[in-house]
């Protein structure tokens, strides 16, 4: 069967669409999902974008390779900076409180 064969159809076994995303929440009226916003973003706090938007647009991410495989070989070493010197600590003598005088 023919993958515009199984759509027209409703979806997979039993009739129903197959969905990946676990809080998929269909609306009555159709099988857009609630929390859809337009050009595929998703209104949950803890998703960017849809996960079947991006799923029926060929959108998966990429695999992630080694750190060689990004940036063309090992990074170099970086040198431990040199150590700074610091001046000592300065002594401010403290002022004599002044009886006279209003807080």
């Amino acid at each position: 069967m023919a993958i515009a064969d199984m759509l027209k159809a409703g979806g997979g076994e039993g009739g129903k669409a197959a969905f990946d995303c676990p809080k998929y929440d269909p609306l009555p009226s159709n099988k857009r999902c609630r929390h859809y916003l337009d050009n595929g973003a998703c209104a949950l706090p803890d998703e960017f974008m849809c996960v079947e938007w991006l799923k029926a647009n060929d959108h998966t991410p990429a695999p992630i390779g080694s750190q060689a495989q990004l940036f063309g070989g090992q990074p170099e070493p970086v040198a431990s900076p040199l150590p700074t010197r610091l001046a000592p600590p300065r002594v401010v003598p403290k002022k004599p409180d002044e009886p006279d005088q209003p807080p």
